[in-house]
């Protein structure tokens, strides 16, 4: 490079549209219903009850065997843990009053469009 600067062409084309003859088909519409967001008439909770929270899924949602499943949390870590699904469900419950929000919120109105 030689530190001139660059355009946005330079790094990334431009979206493409999809256009009338590519409409989606009933499995697509399917997958999409899966996602949705927070009610905003549920913010009067202190917490989110259970079903109510934003759900935004990218990629098919594999199936696993519960017997094979395993939960690896390693790298950076103090102490590297695996944990198979028994050893998981039997961990005790806990709520944390957290803020989620999706990466995504607000895209739409940055300029140049991602």
């Amino acid at each position: 490079m030689d530190g001139s600067p660059r355009g946005l062409g330079d790094i990334s084309a431009p979206a493409r549209l999809a256009g009338p003859e590519e409409g989606f088909s009933t499995q697509e519409l399917g997958l999409a219903a899966r996602n949705h967001g927070l009610p905003l008439e549920a913010m009067r909770y202190d917490v989110t009850p259970p079903g109510l929270h934003y759900v935004l899924v990218h990629y098919d949602i594999p199936a696993t065997d519960p017997e094979g499943w395993r939960l690896t949390v390693g790298g950076r870590v103090l102490r590297p843990l695996t944990l198979d699904m028994d050893a998981l469900r039997a961990r005790p419950a806990v709520t944390r009053r957290v803020t989620l929000e999706c990466a995504g919120n607000g895209r739409a109105r940055l300029a140049p469009r991602p």
